[in-house]
């Protein structure tokens, strides 16, 4: 994946509320022991469920506050309008603080998200807007945000996530915090921790203590059993608030109430330039030197006479990481079969290689090297195979020529490679499902 889009992804999930994050999480540690879930926190986190998914509408203000380092911060303020099954409208402006008044005021024009029931808008700030079919019964309106997932869609609910990080090894615990008092109101807290759903880098990571980038939550739910705040700490630095206010639960609206009308000046988002084609099928696959995690170099010609596998990958790539359990398992097929499975770590640096060997060494069995020349220009991706985007895979034919390659990783459905294989002849399951 390109870093921006990633990272624009990430940011897009994140807007205005969110509670869990929706890129990719590392290969979860199946070893790992159970964790502690107080059967308080868990029937409260249940009446919050039950309370968001019996609401028929609701509309309140919100704020998020984020802190990234001592000293800096940022803010959003917003309003939220929801009526089930699938009407929605939600405004967030960014919030600056004026330096002689110290008061914080909107700036710009707001991030609009709305769906009339039939369609579903996205307008961002520089007024670009996205439009979509609205789903009937309301799935992925709401985006990561809390209401927004459980008040839609049950199968989003907190109890759900709770239920998704059990299974993922990422929940380290649930508890009851107690009564507090916030802005003049008693609320019971739920204070949540996990690993997040997503890979921070190694740069991040460095920061946490031992390098585990733990995610806290506390959740204020207030007596109406909805969560009306929640104070949130990542360990490497970043902290912030999220507060839904004045909320109104079941408030008269019909479908009249989320009419929509772009804004003027609105435009559709202009066509992303195509990134260049990668090395064509009938090339000769070009030669190159990497190294072993032992230091030893490795020759791709010294596999001529083989049918290779070359996976570009990067310690800090999510889809990357996301895609290897299922090239560790075609490894399994072909190991003895006459073909190579060689995985290349690109665009990277030599520590950040090291580290991620270590940590999966018992993970996946497929070999693996490094690019010596790192996060410079003249890599064996780009300057060679004319790769823009990672994870990419070329499969390399006996004569030494590329018999195909695949860009991206489409998930547990991705089965392209073992087809590819399979048409030079290689004897591996391809499964009904393989994506042509």
């Amino acid at each position: 994946m390109n870093t921006r889009h990633l990272a624009a992804a990430c940011a897009l999930a994140a807007l205005p509320f969110t509670l869990t994050a929706a890129c990719h999480a590392d290969a979860p540690d199946a070893s790992a022991a159970p964790a502690a879930v107080d059967p308080k926190a868990l029937a409260l986190l249940d009446a919050v469920d039950a309370a968001t998914k019996g609401a028929k509408a609701l509309t309140a203000d919100f704020t998020v506050t984020s802190s990234f380092e001592p000293g800096k911060s940022m803010m959003q303020e917003g309003w939220l309008k929801y009526l089930k099954p699938n009407y929605l409208r939600a405004d967030t402006w960014q919030v600056a603080k004026d330096a002689a008044t110290g008061k914080w005021t909107r700036t710009g024009s707001p991030f609009v998200t709305a769906s009339d029931g039939k369609k579903f808008w996205i307008v961002v700030q520089n007024g670009e807007y996205h439009e979509f079919p609205a789903d009937p019964s309301g799935k992925g309106l709401g985006g990561g945000s809390y209401p927004g997932p459980s008040f839609f869609d049950a199968g989003r609910s907190l109890s759900a996530q709770l239920e998704e990080q059990q299974q993922k090894h990422l929940l380290i615990s649930l508890a009851y915090g107690g009564k507090q008092t916030w802005e003049g109101a008693d609320y019971q807290v739920i204070d949540w921790v996990a690993k997040p759903a997503f890979d921070f880098g190694p740069e991040q990571s460095k920061k946490a203590p031992n390098g585990v980038v733990l995610y806290t939550q506390h959740l204020y739910v207030g007596s109406d059993n909805l969560v009306h705040r929640e104070v949130y700490d990542y360990n490497v630095g970043l902290t912030g608030e999220r507060a839904l206010r004045n909320i109104a639960l079941n408030p008269l609206l019909t479908a009249k109430s989320f009419h929509y009308t772009l804004p003027a000046g609105a435009h559709p988002p202009k066509p992303a330039p195509e990134a260049p084609p990668v090395l064509a099928n009938g090339a000769a696959a070009p030669d190159f030197v990497a190294t072993t995690p032992e230091g030893a170099s490795v020759l791709l010609s010294n596999y001529r006479g083989k049918t290779v596998v070359l996976d570009f990958w990067a310690t800090w790539c999510g889809p990357c990481q996301a895609s290897m359990p299922h090239l560790n398992k075609v490894y399994d097929q072909v190991k003895d079969k006459d073909v190579v499975v060689l995985a290349v770590c690109v665009w990277d640096d030599k520590d950040s290689y090291a580290k991620w060997v270590t940590e999966h060494k018992t993970t996946y069995a497929f070999p693996t090297v490094f690019d010596p020349a790192g996060k410079a220009g003249k890599n064996i991706a780009g300057a060679l195979y004319r790769v823009s985007g990672i994870p990419t895979q070329f499969v390399i034919d006996k004569d030494g020529k590329v018999a195909a390659s695949n860009v991206g990783y489409m998930g547990e459905s991705d089965h392209r490679l073992e087809g590819e294989l399979a048409k030079l002849g290689v004897d591996i399951a391809v499964p009904a499902s393989a994506n042509s």
